[in-house]
């Protein structure tokens, strides 16, 4: 996803009625650099550019999920946590960047030493092995998309 378009996605985000334009809270570039520094990795440019543009907040986009800065910085021990009472039968690459954790029993990450600028998403559900369930960091954050507007769609039939 280049810039132009994150920030379509944005758009959709909004037009989808998940957010109002003020809802969109970006990172600062000290902030990204935070990220960066505690995990000693370089996070890659989807990502970044998510960053910039709601990673501090997207209004009703992944509410329920801790997707968002500063949570960012905890869900990795926490995905290690969740590994740890599982068993430990898996554990979490040195290079993964764990960017989404839901409700403490499933997380999702990439991995950052393939230098991919939209890389692959891998989900963890607990109990399960990891699956590699995105081949790409934007059809994550597209797919959720979808799935919101499907959902609303289907309410709004009800009504």
């Amino acid at each position: 996803m280049t810039n132009s378009r994150m920030q379509q996605f944005a758009r959709d985000i909004v037009a989808a009625g998940l957010a109002a334009p003020d809802d969109l809270k970006g990172c600062t570039r000290e902030e990204i650099e935070v990220l960066q520094q505690k995990f000693d990795l370089t996070l890659p440019a989807t990502y970044i550019e998510w960053l910039t543009i709601m990673g501090r907040g997207a209004g009703r986009f992944l509410r329920g999920s801790d997707a968002f800065f500063p949570a960012l910085l905890e869900l990795r021990e926490g995905a290690e946590e969740l590994l740890g009472e599982n068993g430990g039968r898996f554990s979490l690459p040195q290079d993964a960047f764990v960017f989404l954790m839901h409700q403490g029993y499933q997380f999702l990450y990439f991995q950052t030493l393939r230098n991919d600028p939209d890389p692959p998403v891998t989900h963890y559900l607990e109990g399960n092995a990891p699956s590699e369930s995105w081949t790409h960091l934007s059809d994550y954050f597209e797919q959720v998309l979808l799935d919101h507007i499907r959902i609303s769609e289907e309410l709004n039939k009800l009504k």
